[in-house]
């Protein structure tokens, strides 16, 4: 009797640990998706702000705020939706010039992922050339 006892504990163990593992895996398998979702939300908007002519056209204009207003504004209502990424928000969009290069400015983006509640900044570097 005692043999049989001792024999379901250790299948119960091989069980519940069997268990736990699976459920590791998929945690941490989510955890991948997410993050590769953000990287590829953070080069959709890098690629954006690069390949904007109209940008490149405004930087060191007094005019370029109201168009960082504009632009985060589209992103987050027409461009990451529409790219499948309803779940992220650019939630800050700035830049300044880089110190020692008068023609090359560093834009800081912040992207909020929505269903983690996570943020994340990201640096773009453009030169007005």
């Amino acid at each position: 009797m005692i043999e049989v006892l001792l024999v379901l504990a250790i299948l119960s163990i091989f069980i519940s640990s069997g268990i736990f593992l699976a459920l590791k895996y998929k945690e941490l398998s989510t955890s991948i998706s997410r993050t590769s979702e953000i990287e590829a939300v953070m080069k959709l908007v890098e690629n954006h702000l690069r390949h904007n002519s109209r940008l490149r056209d405004l930087i060191g204009n007094d005019d370029i705020d109201d168009f960082m207003i504009s632009l985060k504004s589209n992103l987050n209502e027409h461009y990451l939706p529409l790219s499948g990424f309803d779940s992220f928000e650019i939630s800050s969009l700035s830049y300044d010039g880089v110190q020692g290069y008068s023609d090359l400015y560093r834009f800081t983006v912040a992207i909020m992922d929505k269903a983690t509640n996570k943020e994340v900044m990201g640096y773009v570097f453009i030169s007005s050339l």
